[in-house]
């Protein structure tokens, strides 16, 4: 006996709804964490993040930022250089193209220090070049709102990277200092991945030795051996 035609719509319209909440919950994750190991989808390059980033991230649950919903929530910053770092970096890169968010500690309102290091990572189309261009164009003049002393400093190579350097001046009231955006651009298969460090000019606090770290660590899955966990 043939099933009632109703009955087979409802169950083609079930399964097309489980197939559709699989994607959905598939394309919300750009990037997953295991141990100290960040690991970008669906590309699967890695790199590793510092232990007090994860320490951090035990106590408050605020500054790893891996699926879609996550990131949404930390475009935009409320908060002493968050704020100034989210309108320079939206301003030069597509934000849909940010994969993760991660920090030394929270963003924007849930900061706790200007001396943290923030991370973007994003995988996009544009080019090493177009990314330049925006960095010295987009990138340099949202800074220039900000601070007029801004500059970019001429790319240089760390590595198979190109990094771009744009620096600015802020001040708030009792205390202020340089503030630093670093551009990294790799190219892969067509892609380009490009990490955005952004601190506090100075390696007092540790950043450049955090920025260095971070660095060295990011594997793409073509360049052999994984990390140690």
């Amino acid at each position: 006996m043939r099933a009632p035609v109703w009955r087979i719509s409802v169950a083609l319209l079930f399964l097309a709804g489980l197939a559709g909440g699989q994607t959905n919950a598939q394309t919300s994750t750009r990037a997953t964490l295991s141990g100290r190991i960040i690991t970008l989808h669906p590309s699967g390059a890695n790199l590793e993040i510092p232990a007090d980033w994860i320490t951090w991230y035990g106590n408050f649950h605020n500054n790893l930022h891996l699926s879609s919903s996550e990131l949404d929530s930390v475009r935009v910053a409320i908060g002493e250089w968050d704020t100034e770092y989210a309108q320079i970096v939206n301003s030069t890169l597509p934000f849909q193209d940010c994969v993760a968010h991660l920090g030394g500690d929270g963003w924007g309102k849930d900061g706790s220090s200007f001396a943290d290091v923030q991370l973007r990572i994003y995988a996009t189309l544009l080019s090493e070049a177009q990314l330049r261009h925006s960095v010295a164009a987009q990138g340099l003049s949202a800074a220039r709102q900000i601070s007029s002393d801004a500059s970019v400093d001429p790319p240089v190579k760390v590595g198979p990277w190109q990094r771009t350097t744009l620096r600015y001046s802020l001040f708030y009231g009792d205390y202020g200092g340089t503030a630093r955006v670093d551009f990294y651009t790799r190219s892969d298969h067509g892609q380009t991945f490009v990490l955005v460090f952004m601190f506090c000019d100075s390696n007092r606090f540790g950043a450049i030795d955090q920025v260095a770290a971070i660095l060295s660590s990011f594997r793409l899955v073509t360049d052999g051996p994984k990390h140690k966990r």
